[in-house]
């Protein structure tokens, strides 16, 4: 799932007590797992690669989802994305709740803009 404007909802995701579920749903560089990482970090369940462009230079960035910091998540196309594999009812749910919240932030930015708002952020 990507969610291309997750800050603009991070506070109604954190009041919803959603951020686990985003969190445990980070991808990361393919490369993470063979990079130096604090013994707390946050454990790697999905990856994502750049192909043969991937490396620590090039892709592998840190970044603050919803108040916690993850090094070495996928800076690629991915950089938004979300995995999930086979979600069950209460998942979906959620699912549905941050589609509800990344279309409504990009229909602020619309309102706001007269442009719908990019798929990519600089």
């Amino acid at each position: 799932m990507y969610l291309a404007n997750i800050e603009r909802y991070e506070d109604i995701i954190l009041s919803e007590n959603l951020q686990n579920f985003v969190w445990d749903r980070v991808v990361f560089c393919v490369c993470a797992s063979r990079m130096d990482r604090p013994a707390d970090a946050p454990e790697i369940k999905k990856v994502a690669s750049m192909g043969t462009n991937c490396n620590r230079a090039k892709c592998a960035v840190t970044v603050t989802i919803c108040g916690k910091e993850f090094q070495y998540k996928c800076g690629n196309g991915t950089f938004r994305c979300y995995g999930f594999t086979n979600p069950n009812e209460a998942e979906i749910a959620v699912i549905k709740r941050l589609i509800q919240l990344e279309k409504q932030a990009r229909y602020e930015i619309y309102k706001q803009t007269g442009r719908y708002a990019p798929i990519l952020h600089p």
